[in-house]
């Protein structure tokens, strides 16, 4: 293929339900996704569609697909999106990870639903042939910090259908209430959102013991410390989740010599893109892969063929807090606890234009 044009959108997506972020240090009430789209159009007369995780940044996160992806990409020919997204990775060495993995991972993205489309076939089937046709997925809940408002949300959960839910809290009454609502049947996994020193971790993953969770997901502060998270998974049996926030194959290969985590969770538009979660899940072994997935459902769905693609993906995240408009050309929603995948070719799913057009931001 031959990339004709590389455009990134900034658009400003209402959702349904104000949220915070988990738990955080400022109290911010965010009631808008800022979301960074990337579309590829090519000379062959196919366009693709990625998407970039936004930092809190997005101006920053398009700057740099502006000022270095553009002038690099634009006019060339490429042999594949597998050399592509092994050529991305290379070059971010003068500026690693953070923001220009973001941006790579939207314009990586888009290439893989380019040359899926061209060869006519689902995304999830040029990664593997033998790959499912859906995918488990947990209900993501955002931040209450009230055990009444945490039991009513696991019970809605519960109403929807969800056989897994994962709560973003740092209070063990809320786990609790969780838990009481939820019942035996149901898989509770937990957030911490790097709150905790070791100490704080060490007291809190303990009062975890009691309520069968899935998973204690970054309980640390630095996120990184692999070693510090290492000492706290040896002094706990509940099992240890990280990789969000985990931004190269290095900061993987640190994390399993340490033997940091019992679960890996790379977040496809921030570790580099497709190609660069079907290594992370190669490099981590025997782990299981839960995708994290906390934006747009451009994300979600590159997420899902991936795991669908690999012999250790475990479930995707699917997050509560739902764009109030319905942006894309199909509804991706769970139904008993998966998500099917679209059998359409490249991601099956893109952004409606006149979608696009109404929440693009100036």
């Amino acid at each position: 293929m031959r990339i004709k044009k590389i455009e990134p959108l900034l658009l400003e997506i209402p959702i349904s339900t104000p949220m915070k972020l988990s738990p955080s240090l400022f109290n911010k009430t965010y009631r808008t996704l800022s979301e960074v789209f990337v579309k590829v159009r090519t000379y062959e007369g196919v366009d693709g569609w990625g998407e970039a995780f936004p930092h809190a940044a997005p101006r920053t996160v398009i700057q740099y697909i502006e000022d270095v992806l553009r002038p690099l990409l634009e006019g060339s020919e490429i042999d594949g999106a597998k050399e592509l997204s092994t050529k991305l990775w290379r070059h971010q060495h003068h500026m690693w990870g953070g923001i220009s993995s973001c941006a790579s991972s939207g314009v990586e993205i888009a290439i893989w639903d380019v040359e899926a489309k061209l060869l006519g076939k689902p995304l999830r089937s040029i990664l593997n042939s033998s790959s499912r046709s859906d995918v488990p997925a947990y209900l993501s809940l955002p931040k209450f910090g009230d055990p009444q408002k945490v039991s009513k949300a696991c019970g809605d959960a519960l109403e929807e259908g969800y056989d897994w839910v994962k709560v973003h809290e740092i209070d063990l009454d809320c786990v609790k209430a969780a838990r009481a609502t939820l019942g035996s049947g149901v898989k509770l996994g937990v957030d911490a959102s790097c709150f905790f020193d070791l100490k704080n971790a060490l007291r809190y993953a303990r009062g975890l013991e009691r309520y069968e969770v899935e998973w204690l997901e970054e309980p640390l502060f630095p996120h990184d410390d692999y070693a510090l998270l290492s000492s706290l998974r040896q002094k706990t049996s509940v099992p240890i989740a990280a990789g969000e926030n985990e931004f190269s194959l290095s900061g993987y290969k640190t994390m399993m010599k340490e033997e940091a985590v019992d679960i890996v969770q790379p977040d496809i538009t921030k570790c580099g893109g497709i190609g660069a979660l079907m290594n992370i899940s190669r490099l981590v072994g025997e782990k299981k892969v839960a995708a994290h997935q906390w934006r747009t459902r451009l994300g979600l769905i590159a997420s899902i063929h991936v795991v669908a693609s690999i012999r250790n993906g475990l479930c995707v995240e699917y997050p509560s807090s739902q764009m109030s408009e319905n942006i894309f050309s199909e509804t991706i929603v769970p139904q008993n606890g998966k998500i099917q995948i679209p059998s359409r070719e490249g991601l099956g799913v893109e952004p409606r234009e006149e979608a696009i057009r109404r929440f693009r931001a100036s």
